[in-house]
């Protein structure tokens, strides 16, 4: 974040972050796999700003990424990820091209080491 001008000394109360659950069992098991972004949509207000370092701390996939991405618009919150700067309202389209493009890389990439071993 730093990389990004980003004091994080000034942030450390602000800060979210989330992880990716495998695994998980009951009832909304593999429907909402980054869970605590419910807690930053909470949290926000218009006017705010995320910053993400990478797409896919938005979401697992461009559907996921579009659907996290419209709610934070929805609340009047820029988001910067990457090249990306999105304003509330903005078109999704590239950031969303961007996303399909990395998730097809890495499942190409997976591909080919499964069928090397």
């Amino acid at each position: 974040m730093r990389a990004f001008g980003v004091d994080m000394d000034d942030l450390a109360p602000c800060v979210f972050t989330d992880k990716v659950e495998r695994g998980k069992r009951g009832p909304n098991a593999g429907t909402s796999q980054l869970e605590d972004r419910n807690y930053l949509l909470k949290a926000v207000r218009a006017g705010d700003s995320v910053l993400a370092a990478h797409a896919y701390c938005l979401g697992i996939s461009p559907d996921d990424v579009a659907w996290f991405a419209g709610e934070l618009s929805a609340r009047g919150v820029t988001i910067t990820v990457a090249a990306h700067r999105i304003s509330p309202g903005d078109d999704l389209a590239s950031l969303l091209d961007d996303v399909g493009r990395k998730q097809n890389a890495v499942n190409v990439a997976a591909h080919r080491k499964r069928k090397s071993s």
